[in-house]
């Protein structure tokens, strides 16, 4: 990587350190917040619970090396990791929009379709749909590594180990499938959904007939439906946000659409990958009242508190106080 100075260095090192620790102490919040509190446990929940060990992974074997190589400007951990970041870094690039889009979708169904719910959405299919998808991801990055079309490698306009291709059929066909798996179609199944979701709200509010206690209703309708449209639009515009440009950045590169494009403009492609990491925790779990007092309370670690306000036992010279009278009346 080139040396832009000490100061530039210092910035984007301190940059990524920042984003690390946010996405680290953050999907350590929703993991914690899962395993303590069992009504946490829910079929919707799974996915945000998936969409956080994914992050978790980034923050922990992705984010602090590439700072390193921000520091170093060279890739200094070795062929044998390269390949482990490559993949965790691919694996969490493709994992991100495809836990969306079955969010969006098991929202969809659970308003929208909601007699079907239970059948589709259960438990154990919920687990067995995220690990098929994982299984997935995982072999459509290794596969080709193997079958010799492919390669992970460092490559220092990302500041990260990432997909070789050995020619351009290969890497066209790659970008092919990758935008239309884990961006278009992903993208297409949420705004498709959540238009169904916002439709539905409207349609019942319509629904609800004139008497006192259906105004009640309505009115608890119309509050819980701008929660659902605010929360909807965030997940939607922040996964936009960051990732159609870190895709449009990609292609630039890989296909030298721009030749003369600045350094900086392709390492902000790993930024708002990173950036989608640190604010995917506050998206799906910091909109949702449950997880956010789950949060307060292990922040303001007050079991612990409750735990240490045990009443002191009885002094020694207090309970002879208490035989003595017995003691006189004998």
């Amino acid at each position: 990587m080139p040396d832009n100075g000490k100061g530039v260095m210092i910035f984007e090192a301190c940059i990524c350190l920042l984003m690390n620790a946010v996405a680290l102490i953050g999907n350590l919040l929703v993991c914690l917040a899962v395993y303590k509190n069992s009504r946490l446990r829910t079929t919707t929940n799974l996915y945000i619970i998936s969409l956080a060990g994914t992050d978790l992974l980034s923050a922990t074997l992705v984010m602090p090396f590439t700072a390193g190589v921000l520091i170093t400007r060279k890739w200094p951990f070795g062929t044998v990791y390269c390949f482990i970041h490559g993949f965790l870094a691919n694996f969490g690039l493709f994992a991100s929009t495809s836990i969306m889009g079955l969010t969006a979708f098991n929202r969809y169904v659970r308003i929208v379709k909601t007699t079907n719910y239970s059948n589709i959405f259960s438990r154990k299919k919920s687990r067995t749909i995220l690990i098929c998808l994982c299984v997935f991801i995982a072999g459509y990055i290794i596969v080709p590594q193997f079958a010799g079309l492919q390669e992970i490698g460092f490559l220092p306009h990302y500041a990260s180990c990432h997909i070789i291709h050995h020619t351009k059929a290969g890497m066209i066909a790659h970008y092919s499938i990758v935008l239309f798996l884990f961006l278009m179609l992903p993208f297409g199944v949420a705004i498709f959904c959540y238009f169904k979701v916002f439709a539905a709200i409207q349609k019942h509010n319509l629904e609800v007939a004139p008497g006192l206690q259906s105004r009640i209703r309505a009115a608890r309708i119309t509050s819980q439906e701008i929660k659902i449209s605010k929360s909807l639009f965030v997940v939607v515009f922040g996964f936009g946000l960051c990732w159609i440009p870190a895709w449009t950045l990609a292609i630039i590169k890989r296909f030298c659409l721009i030749p003369s494009l600045p350094l900086e403009y392709y390492l902000l492609h790993t930024g708002l990958v990173f950036l989608s990491s640190s604010t995917n925790v506050f998206i799906y779990a910091g909109m949702n009242s449950s997880f956010k007092a789950e949060f307060q309370r292990i922040l303001s670690c007050r079991d612990y508190l409750n735990s240490r306000k045990v009443s002191p036992p009885l002094p020694h010279h207090g309970r002879l106080m208490e035989l003595r009278p017995q003691l006189d009346a004998k």
